[in-house]
């Protein structure tokens, strides 16, 4: 891949874990055409190529570009609909590695949630209403069925935001579509 190509140039490791995204792009004509560059480059990388103007201004950017993706994926991009603002927690370990509503295995350490009318496999923004911190999950089950609640997040999800130690906390749930007006709002 991309990343496996230009790693050597840098001698460094945390490039490496990017090829797993670059992967998920690359049936994209930006992902092909970088693909090319890099091989290129690796074709005619010696010692001299470091303090070149092709390593300068190809490589660094596209490292950047790169890092960005990795860590700000376009699955976050754009604008976000309030949902609906409640009581939520996580599951407990009694739930861990069951088949989900929609057939994946809960895995704890995956952002994942369950929402009683939100559509399953949609991603959603879950904002800690106590602390402002953010969690993008997938919803994949059904639930809580606890009354008064929500929204029950996986451990792993739960920790980033602040609710494991509590076990409960006031959140907000935003989307990338507009589903309130189902809700009958």
């Amino acid at each position: 891949m991309i990343i496996l190509c230009i790693a050597p140039l840098f001698k460094l490791r945390f490039l490496e874990p990017i090829a797993k995204f670059a992967s998920y792009l690359a049936g994209s004509k930006i992902i092909i055409s970088l693909r090319r560059i890099a091989i290129s480059l690796s074709k005619r990388c010696d010692k001299k190529m470091k303090g070149s103007k092709i390593f300068r201004r190809i490589v660094f950017p596209l490292t950047a570009l790169l890092l960005t993706l990795y860590f700000h994926p376009p699955s976050h991009w754009g604008p976000w609909y309030k949902y609906q603002t409640g009581i939520s927690s996580y599951y407990s370990k009694g739930f861990w590695f069951n088949k989900t509503a929609n057939g994946d295995t809960f895995i704890p350490l995956f952002y994942t949630a369950a929402h009683k009318t939100l559509p399953l496999g949609i991603m959603a923004k879950v904002v800690n209403c106590e602390n402002g911190k953010t969690v993008y999950v997938k919803i994949n089950d059904r639930g809580p069925f606890v009354e008064g609640r929500i929204l029950d997040l996986s451990s792993g999800a739960a920790k980033k935001i602040g609710l494991y130690k509590k076990g409960i906390g006031k959140v907000t749930i935003y989307t990338k579509k507009d589903y309130s007006s189902k809700r009958g709002r």
